[in-house]
C-alpha cells in the first residue's frame, strides 16, 4: 500500500475548503462568539459576588437581593455549560481527524479540497470477475460536490470517477462508470450513499467511491480491463480482499464514521 504522509498545506486546504463549501463557522468567527460569553460571565460572577460580599458584611440579605442573586447564579451555570457546548463545536480539530480518516480510507492515496469539491486520488486499483479472474481497473481521481451532494430532484449523485491509467473510450471504469465518469444508477450502492451524504457522514461515501470501481457489475464488465496475474495485485490487496475477492459495498472497517453535520 503507497505509504500516506500527511502534508499540512494539503490538510489546510482541505479544511478551508471545506469550511467554506458547506457553509460550517469558522472557529475564529465562533471564538469571537466565546469571548463575548466569557465576558458575560465574568460580569455575572462579579455582580454576584458583589451581592454576596455586601450582604455578609452587613450580616443580612432582603428578598430582593436573595432573588437576584438567585438569578444569577441560574443565568452563571447556564452560560457556563454554553460556553462548554461552543468550545466543543469547533470545527477544526474535528476536520483535522476527518482528514486523518479519509487519508487512511484503504486504496485512498491522498485527499484534497478546493471551492466546492472534494478531491481524492487512489492506488491503482484491482477487481474480480465473476471467475475470480482478477483485473487492473487503474488509479482513480474521484471529485465530489461538498456543497450539493445530492440532486433531490433527480436520481444522480454527484460524485465523477475519472480514471488515470486505464480509461476506456466508453467507460472510465466498472461496473457502470460512463465516459464522463458519472453513474446513471447504482443499484445497491445508492441507499448507503444518499442515507451517509444526507448525515454527512464523508468517510463512508469516500469508501463507497473508492470501491464502486473494484466491483464486477451485472454484466462483468470489469472483464473489459486487463486481466492481472495474482502474483501482480499487491499481498495488501489479497490479504483485504480474501481468497475470493470479495468486500462488502460498505467496507468492514467503516465503523465509527466521523460524521459533520452542515
Amino acid at each position: 500500500m503507497t505509504q500516506k504522509i500527511r502534508n499540512s498545506a494539503a490538510e489546510q486546504a482541505f479544511i478551508d475548503g471545506f469550511i467554506k463549501a458547506t457553509g460550517l463557522t469558522s472557529d475564529d468567527a465562533l471564538k469571537e462568539e466565546v469571548e463575548v460569553e466569557k465576558r458575560r460571565f465574568a460580569k455575572f460572577e462579579e455582580m454576584a459576588g458583589q451581592i454576596e460580599r455586601r450582604g455578609k458584611f452587613l450580616g443580612w440579605m432582603n428578598k430582593k437581593q436573595r432573588k437576584r442573586l438567585g438569578a444569577l447564579r441560574t443565568n452563571i451555570i447556564k452560560l457556563r455549560g454554553r460556553i462548554a457546548e461552543m468550545e466543543r463545536s469547533y470545527v477544526t480539530p474535528r476536520l483535522h481527524e476527518l482528514y486523518g480518516r479519509l487519508l487512511a480510507i484503504p486504496r485512498v492515496e491522498s485527499i484534497s479540497a478546493r471551492s466546492d469539491i472534494l478531491i481524492v486520488f487512489t492506488d491503482l486499483l484491482f477487481g474480480k470477475d465473476k471467475n475470480h479472474q482478477w483485473h487492473v481497473v487503474g488509479r482513480f481521481r474521484i471529485v465530489f460536490n461538498l456543497r450539493k451532494s445530492i440532486h433531490l430532484d433527480t436520481s444522480h449523485l454527484d460524485i465523477c470517477w475519472e480514471n488515470l491509467t486505464h480509461p476506456r473510450p466508453d467507460l472510465q471504469g466498472p461496473p457502470n462508470i460512463n465516459r464522463q465518469g458519472l453513474v446513471s444508477c447504482f443499484g445497491d450502492a445508492r441507499a448507503p450513499l444518499v442515507s451517509a451524504l444526507q448525515r454527512g457522514d464523508w468517510e463512508t461515501v469516500v469508501a463507497i467511491a473508492v470501491r464502486y470501481p473494484e466491483c464486477a457489475g451485472t454484466h462483468d464488465a470489469i472483464r473489459l480491463w486487463p486481466a492481472a496475474r495474482d502474483e501482480e495485485v499487491p499481498p495488501w490487496y489479497l490479504d483485504m480482499f480474501g481468497a475470493n475477492g470479495k468486500e462488502g459495498l460498505v467496507p468492514a472497517f467503516v465503523k465509527t464514521p466521523n460524521t459533520i453535520m452542515y
